[in-house]
């Protein structure tokens, strides 16, 4: 199916009307953060264990492989994410596949098939999701649905750039890295020590 001309123009404008915020981006903190956790919640001020594959995927996204990338193409993505975590597969998503186009990028390969949980929980009107057919002549009120879930989003969580993102090249990794394999070392010798002790003591 071929997009309608002129509807993600229309789609876009009003998502930048919307000034939804970026999603913040925090620095893992060696001995501190769970090096597996990429969502933090701002609200209770911790990391939270979501750790399923597609809200893995969505964390790296945000954090590594759009950063720095046009914001047209963000945009696609986040009404795309809002479309899938919503179950909106009626939805013509040809336009949004023609933004990202645009862009190198197409709608296909972001999260696993038929990945439903790829965005952070936030309240929001179910009802609405719920109850309605979805036809590109609601593009308005999708695209304000969208915007206002992420604006919730950016305000209640953030993401932490855990090793598992980070350029294996970079400073940043390099410096875990070394502080990952002294503990591993320490943990052995103590290790050997208890050992050491152990044998020592029947001795």
């Amino acid at each position: 199916m071929n997009h309608t001309p002129g509807l993600w123009k229309k789609m876009w404008s009003l998502w930048q009307e919307s000034e939804v915020p970026p999603v913040r981006i925090i620095d893992f903190r060696f001995g501190k953060d769970i090096i597996q956790w990429p969502w933090y919640s701002l609200a209770q001020n911790k990391q939270v264990g979501y750790v399923n594959t597609p809200m893995q995927s969505t964390a790296y996204h945000l954090c590594s492989y759009l950063k720095d990338k046009d914001q047209e193409l963000i945009a696609a993505y986040k009404i795309h994410a809002f479309l899938v975590a919503n179950h909106m597969a009626e939805f013509p998503y040809h336009d949004l596949d023609h933004a990202m186009k645009k862009h190198g990028e197409n709608l296909h390969g972001w999260w696993s098939p038929n990945s439903i949980h790829v965005l952070p929980y936030v309240q929001k009107d179910d009802y609405w999701v719920r109850a309605r057919p979805y036809t590109n002549r609601m593009w308005r009120e999708v695209v304000t649905r969208a915007a206002t879930e992420w604006q919730a989003i950016s305000q209640e969580w953030a993401v932490i750039r855990i090793p598992k993102f980070m350029d294996t090249d970079s400073p940043e990794y390099r410096e875990i890295a070394e502080h990952s394999r002294k503990l591993h070392e320490e943990r052995e010798h103590q290790e050997y020590l208890r050992l050491k002790k152990k044998f020592e003591q029947k001795g």
